[in-house]
This record gives structure tokens, C-alpha cells and sequence, in this order.
């Protein structure tokens, strides 16, 4: 773990954070005036690869050990689901809890824990989250890190806004991370926007000689050309190379990739990576890229549904695809976790919602097991619309905004 530098000073290790020395100042800031009773955040947009999630890995690094971190991942197929954002960020937040006033702290059970309290509406679920993360303070401070937020549900999303925008004096350090046209953010008043362009052949080349010095210079150049200034790009391409490619010997161009996109560039090369891996691995990816709880033990009963084993993720840990801290599981990028589901074929999909759906059941979460049966449904089926149904009403009576939609095409074609 790199150790924190100065007051709160990100880390300046990872090679991936070439270029981005003025995001980088505005961060040290941000979780400087954290630690000195100065609350704030700060938005993160660029493109796939832009290196916001690199940034937000550095921040987790300073934050280690002196702050209380929060982190969460908007998830695509979670993103109709009230609250599905905030359940993740703050399990386990709500033990203890002593200053936050009785109708706050039942709006938040509400949104977080639906089977054990009362609804409450969105205003005072936003409330909540703000006195929640200052009382969570107190003690030390706490660091708020929410990557792909432009996959998070709305019911989330305005709770975090609302809290943000009203830090004020609290040790409290919120950083937001979305893809450059993010609506959620457009204008995003009360905060601060850095927008991550493409890197300048200077700072390209830089990153280039610190991941691979021995490179051959046209290699470089080609490299350059290719990834058009997209960190994660040079990064991918860089290790995705041949020791023949390395050297020059053998030509780029075998590899197909020049006429794509830079972000869809480096999802191949999570493709590639992936179709290499045992079948077992791969399924059992598919089903940690449907869920967005990032939870170890409900991935090993949905997978024990689908015949596959703990043992089985070992593949995918030693490609660098998903990393494994505790009972936590992380993509190692979010276009990994893209390339592991959209990957799949559809009856790998599917089967991999059903079995999450079984494990959600199974611990007792009945609107994540709603809404994986959905998503594992072909056609129509009634059983599952009544249940969506069902579902869509307990998220309405807790202020759910997605809920009427979610009513009206729960019998849509998939």
C-alpha cells in the first residue's frame, strides 16, 4: 500500500496517472480540505480509459489508513433499481448511528435496508446520506469515491448530489467519476467538473517509456497513433504486445485494431484476455459483470447454482481482470466488466441473473432477485412480471423514481 504523502497528497506511482498532473493538484486539495474540516467534491469526465478510474484508485491509496473510504460502481443493468447505488456505498454504514434525526434514519433504512423500516421520501433520503457521511466523520474522515456514476440510478444519484452540494465544513471528500457526456452532470451546479482529454504526444510517450523503455522507437510511434492519446489504451496495447511486436519485427497492423475506436480498442484486448480463460472462469465472470454488490459470498452461491467454484475466479485474479480484497470483488476496469457481459452469449447471461437472482432470494433481498429474474427472462412471463411488479411498489411507497417505468415495461420483449 503506498504510504500518504504530505497532507493528503495523491499518489503519484502508477504510470497510468501520466499527464494528469492538474487533476491530480485538484485532488490533493480536495482531500486536504478533508482532512482539515473543509468538505467538498469534485466531478471526474472524460472518455473509457481516460484514467478516472486510475485516479480514484490513487485516491483510495492516499486515503488509506487516515480516512474512513466509501466506494461504489454504477452498474449498467442496475440501473433502474432505487437505491441500488447507495445499498452498496453504504452497507453496514447505519450501526452506531446516534446524531441523524428519527424520520432521517428511516428514510435511509428505507433505501438501504426496504425489509427493515418505513419508507421515506427522496428529500429526506438525501438529507440523511449528508448527515450520515458527517456523522461518519467525526471520528475520521470519510472519502467518497463513486466510479461509472453514470450508470447509477437516479434515486442514488440525487441523494450523493444533494449530499455533496451541501458538504460545508465537514471532513467529508466526495469524488465523482462518469463518462464525458454524463446528463446527470451537465452543468452539475454547486460542483466542480475536470474534464480529462486525450493525453499530448509528450505525455504519451512519457507513459510509454515508464511501462516499456525497452520499446522500439516506431513501435512507440505506432502505439502513439493508435490509442489517440487514451491512457488505458497505451497502457493495454503496451502490454498486449508480443516480444517480435516489441522489437519491431513484427507488424501492428496483424492485430486488426487500427480502424476501431481507442476505447473499443482496449475492449478487445479485455476480449481477447477473457476468450482465454477456462469456461468455468468465464461464467462465472459473466455473473460477477450482472451484479453490482461486489460481493464475494453472493457470487460463490450464485456460482455454486451455476457449477462452478470459488477456485474458478483464480484465473481471472492472475489475468488482472477482477481483483479479490476480502469479501469485496472489484473489475479491474469497468470495460473489463463490459467485455465479461457483453461477451457472453445469451443463455450465459441469463443464466448467470438466474442464479444471482436464486442467492439474492436466498439472503433474504427480494428486490435484486425481481429484478435478476427480469433480466434473465425471454419473452413474456407473468410469474415474473407480477413479481417485478411487486417489486416496482415496494420501490414507489420508498420514493423510488425509476419504479413507474420498471411497471410499464416489466412485460416488454427481452
Amino acid at each position: 500500500m503506498t504510504d500518504v504523502v504530505g497532507a493528503g497528497a495523491v499518489d503519484r506511482g502508477p504510470a497510468g496517472l501520466s499527464g494528469r498532473d492538474h487533476e491530480r493538484e485538484v485532488l490533493d486539495g480536495l482531500l486536504a480540505g478533508a482532512w482539515e474540516s473543509r468538505g467538498g467534491a469534485v466531478v471526474l469526465l472524460g472518455e473509457a480509459g481516460s484514467g478516472k478510474t486510475a485516479l480514484l484508485d490513487s485516491c483510495a491509496r492516499a486515503a488509506s489508513g487516515r480516512a474512513r473510504l466509501l466506494r461504489c460502481t454504477g452498474v449498467q443493468s442496475e440501473a433502474e433499481l432505487p437505491y441500488a447505488g447507495l445499498q452498496v456505498l453504504l452497507r453496514g454504514t447505519l450501526n452506531g448511528v446516534r446524531s441523524l434525526p428519527e424520520r432521517q434514519l428511516l428514510a435511509l433504512r428505507g433505501a438501504i435496508a426496504p425489509d427493515e423500516a418505513p419508507a421515506g421520501d427522496r428529500f429526506l433520503v438525501g438529507a440523511a446520506t449528508l448527515g450520515l457521511l458527517d456523522e461518519l466523520a467525526e471520528e475520521r474522515p470519510a472519502v467518497v469515491l463513486v466510479d461509472d456514476a453514470h450508470w447509477l440510478d437516479l434515486e442514488t444519484m440525487d441523494a450523493l448530489l444533494f449530499a455533496a452540494r451541501r458538504l460545508g465544513m465537514g471532513r467529508v471528500a466526495v469524488v465523482f467519476a462518469a463518462h464525458e457526456d454524463a446528463a446527470a452532470f451537465d452543468g452539475a451546479p454547486g460542483l466542480p467538473v475536470l474534464h480529462l482529454g486525450p493525453l499530448t504526444d509528450g505525455e504519451g510517450a512519457a507513459l510509454l517509456a515508464g511501462r516499456a523503455p525497452d520499446l522500439h522507437p516506431a513501435v512507440s510511434s505506432r502505439i502513439l497513433g493508435l490509442a489517440q492519446g487514451n491512457p488505458l489504451a497505451l497502457v493495454e496495447l503496451v502490454a498486449a504486445l508480443t516480444p517480435a511486436q516489441r522489437d519491431g519485427s513484427e507488424p501492428l497492423d496483424a492485430r486488426e485494431i487500427a480502424v476501431l475506436p481507442a476505447s473499443w480498442r482496449v475492449r478487445r484486448i479485455f476480449d481477447e484476455r477473457i476468450r482465454a480463460l477456462p469456461a468455468p472462469t468465464r461464467l462465472l465472470l459473466t455473473a460477477a459483470a450482472a451484479d453490482d454488490t461486489g460481493d464475494v459470498a453472493l457470487l460463490v452461491a450464485a456460482g455454486e447454482r451455476l457449477g462452478v467454484a470459488a477456485r474458478d475466479l483464480g484465473p481471472a485474479e492472475a489475468a488482472d481482470l477482477v481483483r479479490v480484497s476480502g469479501r469485496r470483488l472489484g473489475f479491474r476496469h469497468p470495460l473489463a466488466r463490459a467485455a465479461a457481459y457483453q461477451g457472453a452469449v445469451l443463455v450465459e447471461r441469463t443464466a448467470a441473473h438466474r442464479a444471482l437472482a436464486e442467492a439474492a432470494s436466498a439472503a433474504g433481498d427480494m428486490g435484486r432477485r425481481a429484478w435478476h429474474l427480469a433480466a434473465a427472462t425471454v419473452g413474456y412471463d407473468e410469474e415474473v412480471a407480477a413479481e417485478l411488479e411487486r417489486s416496482a411498489e415496494l420501490f414507489r411507497s420508498r420514493g423510488g423514481r425509476a419504479a413507474d417505468r420498471r411497471g410499464r415495461t416489466s412485460r416488454r420483449r427481452r
